[in-house]
């Protein structure tokens, strides 16, 4: 913890992130939040849908992707940034809808 603490120059203290280091040793991190291989693979049908603007969802994660979801898809709301669903509804919904949709028709 004290390694993601910083003392800034006027003596107050500020949290540091280290996206690096986190971004490199996602998979040992996750496995010591799911330490058991049952629960590493999601294998449900999973969307996950990010505005164009947005890089919530950049490619470096994307190839994380299917070490814990088998099953899923990747959409994208054109027009939008973070908040999607306020800023480009209709194709949200459409996505969304279609989505459900989709599983409906597996099940």
């Amino acid at each position: 913890m004290m390694k993601s603490l910083k003392r800034n120059v006027n003596g107050t203290y500020s949290w540091v992130i280290n996206v690096e280091a986190l971004s490199k040793n996602l998979t040992q991190l996750m496995d010591s939040i799911f330490p058991y291989p049952s629960f590493k693979q999601i294998d449900v049908p999973t969307l996950f849908i990010k505005g164009e603007k947005s890089n919530y969802i950049h490619s470096g994660g994307v190839h994380e992707l299917p070490g814990f979801f088998s099953n899923y898809t990747i959409a994208e709301v054109p027009n939008a940034g973070h908040w999607l669903h306020a800023e480009n509804p209709g194709s949200f919904m459409n996505i969304l809808e279609s989505f459900l949709n989709s599983t409906q028709r597996e099940s």
